[in-house]
């Protein structure tokens, strides 16, 4: 799967999952399965060193925080995995890092942190992530 990623990144595979992700949440709960798959596709994407940077600009950032949101459990799980991968490729980067402060990557981990399971676990390695470094963000909610 490593080596497919930059391919599909580049074969606009992270817009289409984004675009899916949209839609099935436009739709309601009906669609709470195809949501979750997709955002599944963007969570593989985003795992990979040369593509999960760049997926912030792609709609992978907008989406996980809509998606964190979410009271599906499955779904905020997933959306955490999200944050978490987009928040590891903040580590020496301060671009990076200062676009997911700036879009209020704190207050979603804030609410996603005290959930069990994965959905804690990812939220609470997404925090330590963009905590790390010798510094944390001021007012974080944890």
């Amino acid at each position: 799967v490593k080596e497919c990623r930059v391919p599909m990144v580049e074969g606009g595979a992270a817009e289409a999952a984004v675009a899916v992700v949209q839609s099935s949440e436009a739709a309601g709960a009906a669609c709470t399965k195809n949501l979750e798959i997709a955002l599944k596709v963007v969570q593989n994407l985003s795992a990979h060193p040369d593509t999960g940077a760049s997926l912030i600009s792609r709609g992978a950032l907008q989406v996980a925080l809509q998606c964190a949101r979410d009271h599906q459990p499955g779904v905020s799980a997933v959306a955490a995995g999200v944050l978490s991968n987009l928040a590891l490729h903040a580590l020496g980067n301060a671009p990076v890092r200062a676009r997911l402060l700036a879009a209020g990557v704190i207050q979603a981990l804030g609410q996603l942190i005290h959930k069990p399971e994965r959905t804690g676990l990812s939220a609470a390695k997404a925090a330590a992530y963009l905590c790390s470094e010798g510094w944390g963000p001021v007012g974080a909610p944890w």
